[in-house]
């Protein structure tokens, strides 16, 4: 059964999980305060220039807790399954939670090619899945200067309270529910 701490937690961050005996692992659950803590400091600010340093800030906060780009069986719920432009390639998202994004690149033209390539076994399990299937991910951040891991809004504020990280998959596989 999932602990009630936890599942107050997903119901917050926007998922509704099925009774079941595993909860996020404790490194997605450090990842998800970092992000959450932020965005609730940046919106409670009393001014652009008070929130004008938060996103630095946060980096330091995401480099701290998370020396490695590698994670291993996180659970997400999918949010894009496409192509990359007039590529065969995939372009996977997964929603975290609320307002918390890790994407592959969306485009055919990216300086890091995190597409998911058609001849592996990452596209043919991508390939029969559907949006909003719950799903465990392995992976790994792409490392970046202004956030730590690569994040790519448009703007400051959409890093800070809908960020999109950019992330290549390695593993994927739905969660039996």
């Amino acid at each position: 059964m999932i602990s009630r701490p936890i599942w107050l937690a997903a119901l917050a961050l926007g998922f509704v999980f099925p009774a079941r005996d595993w909860e996020l692992p404790i490194d997605q659950q450090r990842f998800l305060s970092v992000i959450t803590d932020n965005r609730t400091a940046y919106r409670q600010a009393p001014n652009d220039m008070a929130r004008g340093t938060m996103r630095a800030a946060r980096a330091r906060a995401i480099c701290a807790a998370f020396p490695e780009t590698a994670v291993k069986d996180w659970i997400g719920k999918i949010k894009t399954l496409s192509r990359a432009g007039s590529k065969a390639a995939g372009v996977l998202a997964v929603a975290l939670g609320r307002d918390v994004d890790l994407t592959t690149c969306t485009t055919s033209l990216c300086f890091d090619d995190t597409h998911i390539s058609p001849d592996t076994p990452l596209y043919r399990t991508s390939v029969v899945l559907r949006v909003g299937a719950l799903v465990t991910f392995s992976g790994n951040f792409i490392p970046a200067k202004t956030d730590c891991f690569r994040e790519i809004s448009l703007s400051d504020s959409g890093s800070m309270t809908a960020p999109e990280f950019m992330f290549r998959f390695s593993d994927l596989a739905p969660v039996n529910q």
